[in-house]
Formats: structure tokens, C-alpha cells, sequence
């Protein structure tokens, strides 16, 4: 059986990566994008250590280029600009308004 070829968004420290292997055993990330040094260093520690796929660790989504093709896009988009917690400047604020290239990316890969 060939494998789901799998793009992290806004990987953070790969919580949702791991949960998506638990359930889809067979799903291989081919890329994860993100942009904090500290996640992405906790990211290549699980690597090293191969709890998380080797796959190079892209640092701007905005700019985030994929030819290789995947078969699965997955993410958490940043939420504080519609978070009730937040300055609630919407889905179209700094950090939310990130979803577009969210949606962007699916497009790039479909």
C-alpha cells in the first residue's frame, strides 16, 4: 500500500501530526511549515530521534512552494485574532487572516 504523503501547516511542536499517524498509520509528512524557532527545534529533536518523518522544516508559509505533490494538507491556522482572549480582529487580523494560505496551499497540491 503506498503511503498518504502529508504537508504539516503551522506545525508547532507536530500534536496534530502525531495524533493524524495514530489514525492514519500509513501517512508520511513530506514537509512541515513553521515559523517559531523553538518548535521547529523541538521538530528536528524528533526527527533526529525519529518519532516525527525526516522532512525538511519550512519556516514562512506565505512563501511556502510545493511540487512534489502530497496527498493530505493539515493544520491548525493561528486563532488568536478570533479567539475571545484576543484583540478579535478577525479572521482577517495579522495572524488569522494565515488561513487564506492555508487554503492556498490545498490548492498548490490538488
Amino acid at each position: 500500500m503506498r503511503s498518504v504523503r502529508g504537508i504539516s501547516l503551522f506545525s508547532g511542536i507536530a500534536g496534530l501530526d502525531l495524533g493524524l499517524k495514530r489514525a492514519i498509520p500509513d501517512l508520511r509528512v513530506v514537509a512541515y511549515v513553521e515559523q517559531d524557532a523553538d518548535c521547529q527545534r523541538v521538530l528536528r529533536a524528533r526527527i533526529a530521534d525519529g518519532l516525527l518523518d525526516d522532512a525538511p522544516i519550512f519556516d514562512d508559509v506565505r512563501t511556502f512552494e510545493w511540487g512534489a505533490g502530497a496527498d493530505l494538507v493539515f493544520g491548525g491556522f493561528p486563532c488568536q485574532d478570533v479567539s475571545n482572549a484576543g484583540k478579535r480582529a478577525g479572521i482577517d487580523g495579522e495572524r488569522s487572516g494565515l488561513w487564506s494560505e492555508f487554503a492556498r496551499i490545498v490548492g498548490m497540491v490538488r
